[in-house]
């Protein structure tokens, strides 16, 4: 099940500050809905991110074998070895690491490495949505299924413009525009997009007819506006500040 919490100013400042005026080009522009290879494609082709925790079977030596958590700091802790770097490697990819490292104390250090665990991956779904903030599910989040978790669309939502903008596991910055009629009603479900940790998705209250025209005005007045609304109801809630 997805857990939803409200975004404060500095979570959802951080999902786009890769794609924030001053830090990095403005998004692509992509007509097509993007096509997304996640952990179901095959554990090669899955890399490794915070909040995951894998099995390492020591072969030859079944008693060095466990499970143990990929940290926030993208790292692993091995008895003998300490730390090395996880995130963003595959299972083999890690593997080898392990191999290497362990070789100094073990005769064969034979391992192999599965994922054990998803970590929540989180995505911000703003605009006219019922509770816009932060998502944050362990199982693959569609656009559909973000938006269901923060309420549903409010009466003045404009389903055929619904943008994803994207920083993770692209070349750059990228923003891509989906009619999530074509969905609802049957006729195209690859609109219902996998999200991938850390996308911004953004419901608009009018259609979008330019989509590079949006992204310039997404950073020059709906994010301004839109941590503006969450950071107030931080300060008018402060009962809820503990949850974020």
């Amino acid at each position: 099940m997805a857990r939803v919490v409200r975004a404060g100013a500095l979570a959802l400042a951080g999902a786009v500050m890769l794609m924030a005026p001053g830090c990095s080009p403005r998004p692509t522009v992509r007509a097509a809905p993007p096509v997304v290879e996640t952990a179901g494609t095959g554990a090669a082709a899955y890399r490794l991110r915070p909040g995951d925790a894998v099995w390492i079977d020591f072969l030859t030596d079944a008693s060095m074998s466990l499970e143990v958590p990929v940290t926030p700091a993208g790292t692993i802790t091995l008895p003998l070895a300490g730390d090395l770097k996880a995130v963003e490697k595959t299972t083999e990819e890690l593997a080898a690491d392990i191999r290497e490292h362990m070789s100094p104390y073990l005769i064969d250090p034979a391992v192999s490495v599965v994922v054990k665990e998803l970590g929540a991956r989180p995505v911000f779904v703003i605009g006219e949505v019922r509770s816009p903030g932060r998502v944050a599910s362990t199982e693959p989040l569609t656009v559909t299924r973000a938006i269901a978790a923060v309420g549903g669309l409010l009466p003045t939502a404009q389903p055929r413009s619904i943008m994803i903008l994207r920083s993770e596991g692209v070349a750059e910055p990228t923003a891509y525009k989906v009619d999530l009629t074509l969905v609802l009603s049957g006729k195209d479900l690859t609109h219902d997009v996998e999200l991938v940790p850390n996308d911004v998705v953004y419901v608009s209250q009018s259609l979008i007819g330019d989509v590079g025209e949006f992204v310039s005005l997404f950073f020059e007045s709906i994010l301004p506006a839109q941590l503006f609304y969450l950071r107030g109801y931080d300060i008018v809630n402060p009962e809820r500040r503990g949850l974020w």
